[in-house]
Formats: C-alpha cells, structure tokens, sequence
C-alpha cells in the first residue's frame, strides 16, 4: 500500500520538528558529565618564580632553591622538560620550614619522539607558609639541558571545586600529616541541613611502592553519636578528591576526627566541609494533631518544572498548528467542491 503524503503536510512535520528541538537546546544546553562548569583553570593568575633553562653535567648533577618564599595552603606548579636529545633519571625533593622532607618526583626523561616523554608537571600544596628548599636531582649519561619553570598557582582545591560550592564552605583546612597522626576538629552544623565534604592529599610521593595513604575518619554530634565515614579507607592522589555527603539531625558542635597512615615521612592533606541545601522543610506539630495557625506554606511547593512547562506548550502550539492547516486545507477544497457543483 503506498501512502501519498501532500506537501503541506512535511512542511508541518518540519516546523513542529523545529518548535520540539529549539527549547531544549535552548533552555538546556548539553554539559559533559566529565567536565566541571565553574571552574577556573590551574594557569589562571599563575605567578611565575623560576623560569629558566639549566644546564646538568654528567655523570651526576644537582640544583637547589633555597629560601624559596611559599604561601600556606597554595598549589604550586613545578614543570620541567628536557630541551636537548638527550636522557636522564630526575629526582625532584621538597623541604618545609619545618625541615619536613617531601619526595614529589622520580622518573626518566627524555627527548625522544618514540619513547618516554620529555617533560612533566608536578602540583604541590603547601600546608606551611615559610621559605622552602626545594632540589633537583639528574643522573645523566651526557650534559643536557633542561627547562624549569615553577608557578604559583591557586588556594589549593580551588582548581577542583566548582564556584558555588567554593563559596559555600564553613570549614577549610590543609594540614601535614605523618604516619598515624591524629586531628580533630571542632565544626558548627545546622540541624537538618545537607553538608558534602571533600578530602584529598595535595603532595605527590615519587615510589608508587609508597604511595598509598588510608584515613580512618568520622563526625560524632553533641549527643557523643558517632558515624564512622572511612575505616582504613584509600586516600585520592594529588589529581582525585575522596567526598561524601552527610545529613544532619540535630545542630551543634560536631567532631570532624581524622586519622592518616602513610608510608613516607610527610603528606599535605586537604579537607574541606561545604553547606549544601535544607533537608527537610521544617514541620511544627503540636500534641493534639492541629495545625499550627503561624505555619505557612510557600507557593510552588507543587510547581511544575520548566522542561514540564515547555514540553506542554510545544504540545499546543503543534495542536494549534496542525488544527489551522487541517481547517485551511479542508474548507479550501469544500470551496474547490463547491465552485465544481455551480459550474
């Protein structure tokens, strides 16, 4: 069976097809879930503090930084790459004011087009503010060359965080932790109220053989309730954040308690607790069941949403649109019939 389809009938499909794509693309745009909106880049105000290119003598070679002023709780950016044909073993260390030893960096470079790769970017948060001494380290067959260039960068998490939740933080710490050490903070919770915290260690360890860090942590509210969130848990590295949610039931003073075993002699831990949203709504009830005459109730409780509301009006305006051209086209040829019948 061949269905004729007339002219105006595609022309309507077409414009209903245009009405029904048009709002959606234009009241939601399409976002990559793996791309997070709000976030400023690592680069951006980048302050350089060295940037150069340095020359290593073989067979070994080393250059140091001494004094280097750092601010707390930044990240810093160290980038190095080989610029001459050439390979080497690289050993990047750190010390704090403190005299703490950081091992950030330990792997090959070179200037090959087929094997390894000649350059790397090492992030390192601070957790002290202070003169740093930072050294590097080049085992090398031939005298190379090599460019360094370390920038300062942001608060560190600021690069991981979207500006909203930036904004909505009541408790922020980064803190250098050992192996065992125990913390405890004192934090003020609402009741009721939806808080996300995030956790993630902000110095690289050069041996993987060494990198895993475990946290064990949880919250205990004023009635000396306690709820354990990681037991011996994984820590994310320098690029990932651990992160959970934790809703409230009463207010008061919580204890954030935290816990860190690790394998080298210091990790620069950052966390940081984050205000969310109202749970629940806040319902008053008296004993007898009778409501409260100072209750009020906002309007668009039982609202409809915007995609509801487009879709609903893309509906009628398509009923519309069919209907007119049905009622044009019918009344057209009764005309047609009609001129036929006097003639």
């Amino acid at each position: 069976m061949v269905i004729k389809v007339k002219p105006y009938f595609l022309i309507g499909i077409i414009i209903i097809s245009i009405i029904c794509i048009l709002p959606a693309n234009a009241i939601y745009p399409i976002i990559s879930d793996n791309k997070n909106t709000n976030i400023e880049s690592p680069e951006t105000n980048a302050i350089n503090i060295v940037d150069k290119v340095y020359t290593f003598l073989a067979p070994e070679d080393s250059l140091e930084f001494q004094d280097m002023s750092l601010k707390k709780d930044f990240t810093y950016y160290i980038f190095v790459q080989v610029v001459t044909y050439h390979v080497c073993e690289l050993n990047i260390s750190v010390w704090d004011p403190y005299g703490g030893l950081f091992e950030i960096f330990s792997r090959p470079l070179m200037l090959n087009d087929t094997f390894g790769s000649n350059q790397a970017e090492i992030p390192f948060g601070t957790a002290i503010a202070g003169n740093y001494t930072l050294r590097f380290d080049v085992l090398l067959v031939m005298n190379m060359n090599i460019y360094i260039r370390i920038q300062e960068g942001q608060t560190v998490f600021r690069d991981k965080m979207k500006t909203d939740e930036w904004n909505s933080q009541i408790f922020y710490r980064v803190t250098r932790f050992y192996d065992g050490m125990y913390i405890e903070h004192n934090i003020q919770l609402e009741s009721d109220m939806n808080y996300k915290v995030y956790l993630g260690r902000v110095s690289p360890i050069a041996n993987e053989n060494y990198s895993i860090v475990r946290a064990n942590h949880s919250l205990i509210d004023e009635n000396d309730i306690e709820f354990t969130i990681y037991s011996d848990d994984l820590v994310a590295g320098v690029l990932d954040l651990n992160y959970y949610t934790f809703g409230t039931a009463i207010a008061g003073i919580y204890r954030f308690k935290l816990q860190i075993h690790c394998q080298v002699d210091f990790i620069n831990l950052a966390y940081s607790v984050i205000e969310l949203y109202e749970i629940s709504e806040g319902a008053d009830t008296n004993h007898t069941g009778t409501p409260n005459n100072n209750t009020k109730y906002e309007s668009g409780i039982f609202s409809v949403s915007m995609f509801v509301l487009t879709g609903l009006a893309t509906a009628m305006i398509s009923i519309i649109i069919i209907l007119t051209v049905f009622i044009y086209h019918r009344k057209n040829r009764q005309s047609k019939a009609l001129n036929i019948t006097n003639f």
